[in-house]
């Protein structure tokens, strides 16, 4: 990442004081963690040009080779209990499909929680972790993964099955930098107008949402539901044979059925 550029690029300076990139670590949310004990400021972003243990929601890992890949990291001190977590994620998915549709000019899916799709196959996944003090969030860290030009040749069969890249999805060969300045800059907008704005972001999110109305099933149980609706705080509502349950991001997998 040539941070210079990135800024040259970005709108939002001021909110991103601290921007540092490395070339490899196992994880740039764990970097950024340190940092955060450490005492950095809100708005720091680490990246790494590969992370060796990247990882994704519910403890799986995310494929980070060198090359093609952004990714990032952000500390952020919000003044907001540590269950709205899910807000911060989903909104900053809407951060990332705003800014891949102005880049491209190309419509970005969301499959619920966290995963944005192109053609149908995913290019991004974000995950965003607590550290706690009593009931209130001490700080988050919001960890983006993005395939920009991504080569997935040396991929699992079942990830290359499911998994695109931006430039293979659209054809538009993007620079890291690119990419980075417009979803950093469209984060920024949103979180500085947070929590008022949540009423825009969760119609951004639900309009781009695939994942309503399918029959899905939850890992670890038996048993089909249908999705219904995604509530004020990202819940997604589903129903079995007349009786709705809410899920949140850190209970459940969802995934369509048949």
């Amino acid at each position: 990442m040539d941070i210079a550029s990135l800024r040259a690029a970005m709108q939002e300076k001021e909110f991103y004081e601290k921007i540092c990139s490395v070339e490899e670590c196992e994880s740039t949310n764990l970097l950024v963690r340190t940092l955060a004990l450490q005492g950095a400021p809100e708005g720091t972003v680490v990246f790494a040009g590969r992370q060796t243990a990247g990882r994704g929601r519910m403890g799986r890992r995310f494929q980070s080779p060198g090359g093609g890949g952004l990714y990032m990291s952000i500390l952020l001190r919000p003044a907001v209990a540590a269950a709205e977590i899910a807000v911060i994620t989903a909104s900053a998915g809407v951060a990332v499909a705003e800014a891949v549709e102005a880049l491209c000019g190309v419509p970005v899916q969301i499959k619920w929680v966290n995963d944005l799709l192109l053609g149908g196959k995913k290019f991004c996944g974000i995950l965003t972790e607590s550290v706690l003090s009593g009931s209130e969030s001490y700080f988050l860290v919001l960890g983006v993964g993005i395939n920009v030009y991504t080569d997935f040749s040396s991929f699992p069969p079942e990830v290359k099955k499911t998994a695109t890249s931006i430039c293979e999805a659209t054809g538009r060969k993007l620079s890291l930098e690119q990419v980075a300045a417009a979803v950093l800059d469209r984060f920024a907008a949103f979180y500085r107008g947070f929590p008022e704005n949540l009423p825009e972001q969760h119609e951004a999110y639900c309009r781009r949402l695939v994942t309503l109305g399918q029959t899905v099933e939850i890992v670890g149980e038996q048993g089909l539901y249908t999705a219904l609706e995604v509530d004020s705080r990202f819940g997604l509502v589903v129903e079995q044979e007349g009786r709705r349950r809410t899920l949140s991001s850190g209970e459940v997998s969802v995934r369509a059925k048949g």
